[in-house]
Parts: structure tokens; sequence; C-alpha cells
């Protein structure tokens, strides 16, 4: 059976500048998330495990990473997960592929432009963007583009408005977001920017609440952005095609930070992180409610600083 589906909707996309009707590229039809990669009590982690979107069961191992790491961040193409960047010890350029359909060894597959952790991940249908993150102490502003078809070292899509670390990233059909993090301060900022263009993203609004180490989800029309530091619990929503002041959308059942984010066609995962120790609970919220997640299982093993990827 395949892991993924291929639909297309239609969405109104509104820049700011017009609003146009956009075929989005590809949907994550729900069916399975995977989170790669982490720290946990004692150590970083090569492991790669899954779960099912549609049922409340211990995630099972899926295979490793090539290297034992953490604060890393994750794409998905239909077929593959990407996890890029991180640190082992050290600051880490290399990007990781591993299939969707056969549970193996990862491989390395390509290089972002300059090592670095924390970074966010944002995916479209045929390339990754990895977003700022910390290089040695300095927050970065870059956004690395990688293209799932090539091993080629990643290029400049453009720079964040504000150089950060440790944000979350979304992805409509046209456009990548980044939101929170930290600056010289918690940040609340949410950055707008095109995948066709290279160019400095722009501001797109605020969080209701300015927070680090925070996880990102993607509906249809909207993103989502969960947990972190100074609040732990929150859930923010905003909406793809308008800037402002977003609204909270309910909270998670665990207060937590430094967690990975999955993303089904109608709901949100949030998987491991850290709540004073690394943790192995996943949430689940619905992106059409606002109400507090629900228990949707374990991951196999406790652990923070993981990548999120979805199919």
């Amino acid at each position: 059976m395949s892991r993924f589906i291929a639909t297309h909707v239609r969405e109104f996309i509104h820049s700011g500048r017009d609003v146009s009707m956009k075929v989005l590229r590809s949907v994550f039809t729900g069916l399975e998330g995977f989170t790669s990669g982490g720290q946990n009590i004692e150590s970083f982690t090569s492991i790669m495990d899954s779960f099912e979107f549609a049922s409340n069961v211990t995630a099972s191992k899926y295979g490793d990473l090539t290297v034992a790491k953490d604060n890393v961040a994750g794409q998905s193409s239909s077929t593959h997960g990407f996890t890029s960047g991180g640190d082992d010890g050290n600051d880490l350029n290399v990007v990781e592929r591993f299939s969707f359909s056969t549970n193996i060894v990862a491989t390395d597959y390509c290089d972002l432009s300059e090592a670095r952790r924390r970074a966010a991940g944002v995916s479209d249908s045929t390339k990754g963007y990895t977003c700022g993150g910390l290089v040695d102490q300095a927050n970065s502003e870059v956004i690395d583009k990688f293209t799932y078809a090539s091993t080629s070292t990643a290029t400049s899509n453009g720079d964040l408005a504000v150089p950060r670390s440790s944000a979350a990233g979304h992805n409509s059909a046209n456009y990548g977001f980044v939101s929170g993090g930290y600056s010289t301060t918690y940040e609340s900022r949410i950055d707008l920017f095109n995948f066709d263009s290279s160019t400095t993203s722009s501001n797109h609004g605020d969080l209701t609440v300015a927070r680090s180490v925070v996880t990102g989800h993607s509906g249809s029309h909207s993103g989502f952005t969960s947990g972190g530091s100074s609040v732990g619990n929150t859930i923010d929503k905003f909406d793809f095609s308008s800037g402002g002041v977003y609204t909270d959308h309910g909270d998670l059942r665990i207060a937590r930070s430094t967690c990975a984010g999955q993303s089904s066609s109608t709901h949100g995962f949030v998987s491991g992180g850290t709540s004073g120790a690394p943790i192995n609970a996943i949430d689940k919220f619905s992106f059409g409610s606002n109400v507090t997640a629900s228990d949707h299982g374990d991951l196999c093993v406790a652990r923070a600083g993981g990548a999120g990827h979805q199919v």
C-alpha cells in the first residue's frame, strides 16, 4: 500500500498584494508521522520512529540516521523524509534522506551552505528549506534551499528579516512561514517568504505570546505553533492568507518545548520534547476546533530536539 496519495485542492492565497486562485502543489493526506534524531537523558540518538495518524499506539522503530544528533530540522517530500543540520557535539551541515516506504538506515544526501543547529524546517513539493538556526553561538538569517531530486549543495533562498534560532516552520502552497524563536530575546514575529524568489522575508504578524523552541504544523489554510519556552502548552493559529495577531487555538495536554511536529490533513501532532526531562508522549489536536490536545500514544524512545516528518 502506498504511504502517499497525491491530491490537489484549490485555495485562495492572499499575499497582501494580490488575491489569486492557486492549486496546492501537494497535500499530505494523513497516513503516517515520523520523528528522527533527538537527545534522551543520556545521549544523542539516531533513532527514527513512525506512528500511524489513525491509531493511538506506541510508535515503532523505523530505522536510524547515519549519525546520532539533535536540534535537527525536518522536511518531507511525497516519498522521502529529510533531516537537516543539527549537532552531535559540533554543528552539522549534512542533510540526510530516508524513504517513507522502506525502513532502512538513512543516507547522506547533500549539504547545507553552512553547518547549524536549531533551524526551522519548511517543505514544498520539490524542495526543502532550512531557515535560520545557530551557527556556533550566533543566530543565522540564512534560508537554505535544497532540491529533493538533486544531491547538490543547498543554495540561498533569501534571508529571514530577523536572524534567529529555535523557531517553527510552516508551509502553504507557495509560501514558507517561520514563527517565534530567539534572536536577542524571545520572538513573537511570524515571517513569510516566497518559495520561488530569493528575497528577504516579510512580516506576517505575531504569535499571541513571544516564545522559543516551538513546534510548527501546517493545515490547508492555516499554520499552527505549539508549545515552547515561557508558555509551555499554548497552541496558536494563524491564517496563511492574511497577516495580523493570531489566535489561541487551545492547549497541549502536556506543557513542553523542543518537540517534533507532524501534520495530517486534519490534525497536528506534537511528539516528544522536554518538560523538565525528555518525554515520549505524542499529543494530537484538531485543526478545525479549539480544544485541548488528546493523547495519541508514545514514541518508542523519550527524546527532545528531534525532527518531524509526515506522508
